[in-house]
């Protein structure tokens, strides 16, 4: 007579449910609602094809899918998205005062952590 193992799975599936739930907690929240805009975000990179303001209209239109973080001692938040090639769009947004700081393309190396 042969008997396999055959034990159930339900402990590992709710380990991995709490530990996602866990690192979700710990993550900056998305961009789910327009902030607005400081003077510096309006006009410190208005050139540029990729400013604050339209960086900030792409993520809410949900073409992108934002990464993020708090930096607590610079009382910020950092949403930014991968667009290829090495590049990322990004927001600095304030805590305290909830307005975006500055907005622009750059590195992901950039924008993976600013907290420094």
């Amino acid at each position: 007579m042969e008997t396999t193992n055959q034990g159930s799975s339900a402990p590992i599936y709710l380990f991995l449910v709490v530990m996602l739930a866990l690192m979700a907690s710990l993550a900056a929240p998305a961009l789910i609602k327009a902030v607005p805009l400081s003077n510096h975000a309006e006009t410190g990179h208005a050139a540029e094809a990729w400013n604050a303001s339209k960086i900030q209209d792409h993520m809410l239109a949900g073409k992108c899918s934002p990464k993020g973080y708090v930096c607590k001692k610079l009382d910020t938040r950092i949403q930014y998205c991968e667009i290829g090639k090495g590049r990322a769009i990004g927001l600095v947004i304030g805590l305290t005062v909830e307005k975006v700081l500055t907005g622009f393309e750059g590195s992901v190396g950039y924008w993976k952590n600013r907290c420094n």
